[in-house]
C-alpha cells in the first residue's frame, strides 16, 4: 500500500473495516482534522445499495448490467448532498464515514465515489476476539455475530474467529484490487504510535498533516452514535489492548480454521498463532527490549519496590521446579520458586512445564484472596499450563511476600461460583 502524499482532491473518505477493530478511534482522529468531518456510523453504503436496487429495477428491469450516468450521479447526490452539509456545518471541506457496512460495499462505493480514497483498517484475530466477547457479554446481535455464534453457540472462540476471516479476507482482496486507492492501517500501530499513522494517513487523504492530532482528538467534541461504546470515557489514545489476544485459548480453534486465520496473519505481518501461543508473553513494540515498567510488574503487583530485580539465568535444570508468570499487560515474564516466592525476570521467557498467563489486577487479586483461583480460571483471565496446584503452590509462594496477604483466605476451589 502506498502511503505517498496525494494531490488534494474533493473526494470523501471511506473507512473499510469490521466490528471492534479499533474503527471508533479512528474515526474520531480523523473528525478532529481541521479538514475531515466524519460523524457516527450512517449507513451510507446501504443508501447507495438501496438507491442503485431501485434503478436497476426500473431502468433495467433488475438486471446487472451498467447503470446509466444519470443513475450513478443520482445516487451519489444522495448520499454526497447530506454528507457535505454536514461537513460545511462543521467548517471542513471533505467527509469521512466508517459504517460497518462499507467493507462488503466497497464495489458499489467505489463505482459511485470514484475520487473517493478508502483505509482498511485491521487487527490481529484474537486480539479482536477478546474485544469481541469483552462488548458482548450480554448477547451477540450489537456487531453482526449472532449469525456466526448460532453456527456454532458451543465455541464462541471458533466462532469470532471466522468472522476475522471472512471480513479480513474480505479486506485484503480489496486491497489487492485496488492498491492506488486504499491506504492499510493496522489498529496496532494506530494504537503505539498515533502521531506517526496520522501523518501517514494524511498524506496519503490529500490533508494537511497536524502534529499532535492523537492528543487534541480527545479535547474537542464528537458527535456520540453508533460505534464503540466507551468513546465517551476515552481521554488519550491507549495501547493496553494491544496483546490481550494471548488469553484467548487457542485449542478451540480447530485447525482448518487456524491455518485460515495464519494466511491472513501473514499478509499483515502479526504474529501468527501456534500451540505455544498461551505460554508466550504479549507482543512488544518491535525492536525494543523490557523497560522499567516491565522490569518492575511483578515488585508493582505485589506491593513492594524493586528497582533492580534479579535476571533470569535461563538454566534447564531450573525449569522443572519453576513456574512461568506472564503478566501479559505489562508485557513482562517472571520464572518464580513456588516454594519460596522468588523470582527472576525472563527477558527471554523460558519454558517449563508450568506457565501461567494473567494481568496485573488479576495476579494482585488471587495474591491478596481478593479473587477466587478457581473462578479466574474459569473465566480466562487466567490461563494456566501444569495444574490448578502449580498455580496454587506459585500463588502461596508470592503470597507469602505481599504484605497485605497474610490475614487472607486463600481460595483454590476450581468450581467455585
Amino acid at each position: 500500500m502506498t502511503s505517498e502524499p496525494r494531490t488534494s482532491t474533493d473526494g470523501p473518505v471511506f473507512i473499510l473495516c469490521f466490528a471492534r477493530s479499533g474503527s471508533t478511534l479512528l474515526r474520531v482522529l480523523l473528525d478532529a482534522h481541521p479538514e475531515l468531518a466524519s460523524p457516527p456510523e450512517t449507513s451510507v453504503a446501504r443508501v447507495c445499495e438501496t438507491t442503485e436496487r431501485a434503478w436497476r429495477q426500473v431502468c433495467l428491469s433488475g438486471g446487472r448490467g451498467p447503470l446509466p450516468t444519470e443513475a450513478i450521479d443520482e445516487i451519489r447526490s444522495a448520499v454526497d448532498r447530506p454528507m457535505r452539509a454536514y461537513a460545511r456545518a462543521r467548517g471542513k471541506r471533505l467527509w469521512a464515514d466508517k459504517s460497518l457496512d462499507n467493507l462488503f460495499l466497497a464495489p458499489l462505493l467505489s463505482e459511485v465515489f470514484p475520487q473517493a480514497r478508502f483505509v482498511a483498517l485491521h487487527r490481529h484475530c484474537l486480539d479482536f476476539v477478546m474485544s469481541g466477547l469483552d462488548a458482548s457479554r450480554w448477547g451477540f446481535a450489537a456487531y453482526g455475530f449472532e449469525k456466526y455464534v448460532q453456527k456454532s453457540p458451543g465455541n464462541t472462540v471458533h466462532a469470532l474467529v471466522r468472522y476475522w476471516c471472512d471480513h479480513t479476507e474480505a479486506l485484503l482482496s480489496y486491497e489487492r484490487r485496488n492498491p492506488d486507492r486504499t491506504v492499510r492501517v493496522r489498529y496496532e500501530d494506530l494504537a503505539r504510535d498515533p502521531d506517526h499513522e496520522m501523518s501517514r494517513l494524511t498524506g496519503f487523504l490529500g490533508v494537511e498533516d497536524i502534529p499532535g492530532l492523537s492528543r487534541s482528538a480527545f479535547v474537542g467534541q464528537h458527535d456520540i452514535g453508533a460505534g464503540d461504546h466507551k468513546l465517551p470515557f476515552t481521554d488519550r489514545v491507549s495501547a493496553a489492548s494491544v496483546g490481550t489476544g494471548r488469553r484467548v485459548p487457542v485449542h478451540l480453534i480447530p485447525a482448518d480454521l487456524m491455518q485460515r486465520m495464519n494466511e491472513c496473519l501473514r499478509q499483515l505481518d502479526h504474529p501468527e498463532v501456534g500451540p505455544d501461543w498461551n505460554a508466550l508473553p504479549s507482543e512488544g513494540p518491535a525492536g525494543e527490549g523490557p523497560d522499567r515498567s516491565a522490569r518492575t510488574a511483578l515488585a508493582d503487583v505485589l506491593g513492594g519496590d524493586d528497582p533492580a530485580p534479579r535476571l533470569c539465568s535461563h538454566e534447564q535444570d531450573r525449569l522443572r521446579d519453576h513456574v512461568l508468570v506472564t503478566i501479559e499487560d505489562r508485557q513482562s515474564s517472571w520464572l518464580i520458586d513456588p516454594a519460596t516466592g522468588e523470582a527472576s525476570f525472563c527477558d527471554r521467557p523460558c519454558l517449563p512445564p508450568a506457565r501461567i498467563l494473567t494481568d496485573s489486577a488479576t495476579l494482585r487479586g488471587v495474591v491478596t484472596g481478593e479473587a477466587n483461583i478457581g473462578g479466574v480460571l474459569r473465566t480466562g483471565a487466567l490461563r494456566a499450563v501444569g495444574g490448578v496446584s502449580r498455580v496454587a503452590d506459585v500463588v502461596a509462594g508470592l503470597r507469602a511476600r505481599h504484605p497485605a496477604a497474610g490475614s487472607r483466605a486463600l481460595a483454590v476451589t476450581v468450581g467455585a461460583r
